[in-house]
């Protein structure tokens, strides 16, 4: 879906499944931040709650690099609750995305 959403967009896609990644954004401050971003006006960070200190990174970002907007995915809501210090009260939406259904999935697939 976020690629759908980013498909015609220029963006920084981060996967915090990568080290290299993790090392680069875990405790970065706005400097190296800005340098990772450069001109890209929105960032996609999978698997955030593998990144160490990602709520604060994620304010950074949110708070000194404007006019760059963040989509941010994570596969588990207890990892990520539990490495988020920051709320990033006032500076998010939240969308939960549930399994479909069976009747979703037969009445949307696409037979080649």
């Amino acid at each position: 879906m976020i690629k759908k959403i980013l498909k015609n967009k220029e963006h920084l896609f981060l996967d915090g499944d990568d080290p290299l990644v993790r090392r680069s954004t875990g405790n970065a401050n706005t400097e190296q931040l800005k340098q990772l971003i450069g001109n890209h006006h929105f960032v996609y960070i999978d698997e955030a709650q593998r990144i160490k200190n990602i709520g604060l990174t994620l304010k950074i970002i949110h708070d000194q690099l404007q006019p760059v907007k963040l989509l941010v995915t994570r596969s588990s809501a207890f990892e990520l609750g539990n490495e988020t210090t920051e709320p990033l009260t006032g500076r998010k939406w939240e969308f939960k995305l549930y399994p479909i259904s069976w009747n979703e999935f037969e009445n949307n697939v696409v037979y080649l």
